[in-house]
Parts: structure tokens; sequence; C-alpha cells
């Protein structure tokens, strides 16, 4: 099972949108903690849902935000009839894993390009240099995690193309690669950012 199934692509969207303002939501929590604030009586503070609405529309306005809603969104599709595309999965267990995996990043290509948006944003709903130039920035480590599941679904689909069904996969491959080619120019630094745990290099002494 890839993903539950639907023929409702406005459910499919507001999928999309609900995961991508948990994360808003998260984030936010987070911050507000280590400022002190008090989250729930500044919500219901004007100011800070015109700061929010600005916000918002700065995210909505990226082309690369614009193109991954448009890839989890047409390419569901695609996904949820692989056999008409893409071959046998129940007789090839690689297509049947890579499949898995594309189904598993599909929506948080989404939410993933806008949290990075989201998180270089100041409360005016303007880009602050520091989080876009700064490796170790919040707004670097989410770009980069992005970069990560573009690139592995980049490679899921080039696996999965042949010459049957290269008019299907290559706009799709190409989608991908611009949201990529995007994200990179917003985020020179983003691949400089250090996760604990995954990047950093032991030295044996």
């Amino acid at each position: 099972m890839f993903l539950e199934d639907s023929d409702d692509p406005m459910g499919d969207a507001l999928l999309a949108v609900a995961e991508s303002f948990a994360e808003a939501k998260a984030m936010l929590e987070e911050r507000a903690e280590e400022m002190g604030i008090d989250l729930e009586a500044a919500m219901n503070d004007p100011e800070i849902e015109e700061e929010m609405r600005r916000s918002s529309e700065t995210v909505r306005s990226e082309e690369a935000s614009k193109l991954a809603i448009k890839y989890s969104l047409e390419t569901r599709a695609l996904l949820d009839n692989p056999e008409t595309w893409a071959g046998d999965a129940e007789e090839d267990p690689i297509i049947a894993d890579t499949l898995e995996v594309l189904c598993y990043y599909l929506f948080s290509v989404a939410v993933k390009v806008q949290s990075s948006f989201n998180a270089a944003l100041d409360t005016d709903g303007n880009y602050e240099a520091e989080q876009i130039s700064h490796p170790q920035s919040y707004a670097n480590g989410t770009a980069k995690i992005t970069l990560i599941i573009l690139e592995r679904s980049i490679l899921g689909w080039t696996y999965l193309m042949s010459e049957n069904n290269t008019a299907v996969v290559r706009p799709v491959i190409e989608q991908l690669e611009r949201i990529r080619h995007l994200l990179e120019k917003k985020f020179p630094n983003a691949r400089d950012f250090i996760r604990p745990g995954f990047d950093e290099i032991e030295t044996i002494m």
C-alpha cells in the first residue's frame, strides 16, 4: 500500500496544506518557548495574524513552492497506478521499493519546500540575510533536508524511467530538478549545514 485511496484531489491538497501547517506550528511553538512568549495569547493578537499572512503570501509567491505543490498533487495519480507505466511491482521488488520511496516523499516535497522558505522570513515577511547566509541557520538546515528529499525522488523517478515511459517520467524529473535549482539558488549554503549525528566527521586518533 503506497497511499490511502482517494478520488478527491482537493483532499490531497488539504493533506499537503495540513502537514505544512503542522510543521509551521511546531516550529513556531519552539521559537516561542525559546523567547518566553505566551503563544496562545500571541495567536489572538491581530498583529501576529498579520505577520503570518505576510509570511504565507511570500512563501506562496515563490515559483519553487508552486511547482512543489503541483508535483505533489499531479504525480499522485501516477503513483496510484504504477502498473500503467512503471512495470509490474509484484514481479520486481526493486520497482516496488522505489515506488514506496516516491510515495513516502510525495507530500514532503511541497511541505518541506514551503517550510524552507518560511524558516528564512522575518516578521514582516521578508527574507533574513543571516538565515540565508549562515550555514548553520534553521532555514539552511530545513533546505538541506528538502534537497535530500528532492534528490532521492529524482533518483527514484530516474530508475523507473524506460524507453516506454520517457514521455511520462521525464517531465516529472525535470520538474523536480527545477525545484532543486530554485531552492539551491535561494539557499546557496544549505549543503554546508552540518546535521548532528549525520554529517559530522569523526576523527580517529
